[in-house]
């Protein structure tokens, strides 16, 4: 029997991905003449946050160098190189990238199909808005399929209620619905989509015993050589889902997967290695440089479990309600599955505790245990079958603690900016900050002519008009103008408080292909602005030249 309701609630969930993934493709603020302009376009290369900013460059540069660019550097815009975010960089015409090139095979269907629609409209460079849209779709499509797969496992095994249930607590109640979206371009959701086909091969009997056993080698090599770490996970999946697999020294089927496995990672790694070797000269050379496993002996584990900074119960507090519960059954009714399971998930904490970054940088929450979700499958399918038998006030009970985890955990990814903004570590007032009103509540659009001929020309100018505590982080500015740009404009943002100066910076108007021509910058504030305030953008022309063109000017406080 399929589970309906279960496929129901996947295609709910599909469509609501697909839309937070066109506002993390739009940026929606911004209107003019109706048309809501891309990510892209309005978070230019100079802004972090945009879709492909460092990891995702990092992994998906193999396709447009391959086939727009043919490894040739030179080639690729000076722009394209700065918006990666050092994802990948350009040396002496070489495309530098330190990530293997397996999340890239995976986004391959979807880079087609825009670069085929590219080249129609003229604009195939591999970073134009139909690549990016193309990648989040396809990185939906990958998230979507791993949560369909564990539906249609756990509800052949369960039942559609736990099914369904179980859904919605991984989707809702992990990091996983902002890593198929709005962090779409990460290895994660890849891994998860891996992940949850093996689990089903495995979970299978399948009719060809020996293709099956050739596909789980194929899934298994790509897990490792997407994220070698993921090794854990491989085992956490054969321990959890297999039951069709039978390890003995004379079973013909182990040596075939290992055989199989060994293929597969041969030709993915082969390609790798002649890569490195273009690149430095060796073959077998680590690419991550002063990066590693450098805190083995002291790991982080407080800090990657409950710091603000990425801490992964702080931000997915139901992720840390089911490891205390896998916890709790593994004391009560030990077994050695159990105990196998739980401890691949306590090792995986301390091993990404070690890591010289613990927080691994941007991102919302602990972005490793996206894919670990596929191991907190059969914790969570033990509690909510026993919560079945439980007495109508504890179901609420349990129902109540479930919604406050999925609303806290929604609401700070609602409100997350890409990357943790504290000043250290255990910075709560970042949390405190955004779990008030929304940051982006302060906004001016205007749309007038300049005519400059003197030093000074004010833009425009207003008091900040709100509590001492607010703290704003930063003021985003869009200049749309007609005429070519002057390099000795500047645009400047200045603050001031009664007498004083809480601010003053002042950027060079930039140039850029684009008709009109486009700045952008994010000026980045002191911790505190008072109340009262003044601030004023304007244009400051030391030398006075003649310049004038109709500009349009938005400015949004965070």
């Amino acid at each position: 029997m399929q589970p309906r309701l279960g496929f129901l609630l996947l295609a709910l969930i599909t469509l609501i991905t697909g839309l937070w993934c066109w506002i993390s493709f739009t940026d929606t603020h911004v209107f003019r003449k109706g048309d809501i302009y891309p990510t892209h376009q309005t978070l230019p290369y100079q802004d972090w946050r945009a879709f492909r900013w460092a990891d995702p460059s990092g992994y998906y540069i193999y396709l447009p160098a391959t086939f727009i660019y043919h490894w040739d550097g030179s080639l690729i815009s000076e722009n394209h190189i700065q918006g990666s975010g050092k994802g990948f960089e350009v040396e002496q015409k070489k495309i530098i990238t330190k990530y293997t090139f397996g999340v890239a095979l995976l986004e391959l269907p979807a880079f087609a199909i825009a670069h085929l629609y590219s080249l129609i409209t003229d604009q195939a460079d591999g970073f134009s808005p139909p690549y990016i849209l193309a990648l989040q779709l396809n990185a939906i499509f990958w998230g979507c399929l791993g949560l369909g797969l564990v539906l249609l496992i756990v509800a052949r095994r369960y039942g559609e209620r736990i099914a369904v249930g179980l859904i919605l607590l991984i989707t809702l109640g992990s990091p996983l619905f902002y890593y198929q979206s709005a962090g779409g371009g990460m290895s994660h959701i890849y891994s998860f989509g891996l992940g949850a086909l093996l689990a089903y091969l495995l979970d299978t009997d399948f009719k060809s015993h020996r293709n099956k056993i050739l596909l789980i080698g194929l899934l298994i090599s790509l897990l490792i050589f997407i994220r070698p770490t993921n090794f854990l996970l491989v085992l956490g999946i054969w321990i959890e889902f297999n039951r069709h697999i039978i390890i003995r020294k004379e079973s013909k089927e182990i040596k075939f997967l290992a055989l199989g496995i060994a293929a597969f990672s041969f030709l993915c790694w082969v390609p790798q290695l002649f890569y490195r070797h273009w690149l430095t000269g060796e073959f077998f050379n680590y690419p991550y440089e002063h990066e590693s496993f450098s805190h083995l002996t002291d790991p982080a584990w407080i800090e990657f479990l409950f710091s603000p900074n990425n801490g992964l119960v702080i931000y997915s507090p139901l992720t840390g309600l089911g490891l205390l519960v896998g916890i709790v059954y593994c004391l009560r009714y030990p077994t050695l599955h159990r105990i196998l399971r739980i401890g691949i998930l306590i090792f995986s904490i301390y091993l990404f505790s070690s890591w010289h970054i613990w927080s691994f940088g941007c991102g919302f929450g602990s972005r490793n245990f996206v894919e670990y979700q596929l191991l907190f499958v059969g914790i969570w399918v033990e509690f909510l079958s026993s919560a079945l038998r439980f007495s109508v006030w504890k179901k609420r009970g349990i129902a109540l603690m479930f919604s406050t985890g999925i609303t806290i955990g929604l609401y700070l990814m609602i409100s997350h900016p890409r990357c943790y903004l504290g000043k250290g570590d255990w910075d709560w007032s970042e949390i405190r900050y955004r779990l008030g009103k929304h940051p982006s509540d302060y906004k001016l659009k205007t749309s007038e002519m300049f005519q400059l001929g003197e030093e000074y020309y004010s833009i425009a100018e207003d008091t900040i008009r709100l509590a001492p505590e607010k703290r704003f982080r930063e003021v985003r500015m869009w200049v749309t103008y007609t005429l070519p740009p002057n390099p000795d404009i500047k645009w400047v943002l200045d603050i001031e408080s009664e007498n004083s100066k809480v601010y003053y910076h002042g950027e060079d108007m930039n140039s850029n292909s684009e008709i009109p021509y486009k700045f952008y910058h994010v000026f980045t504030l002191p911790d505190l602005l008072p109340a009262g305030s003044r601030w004023k953008i304007y244009a400051w022309n030391p030398d006075k030249h003649l310049w004038k063109g109709k500009a349009s000017l938005d400015i949004q406080f965070n």
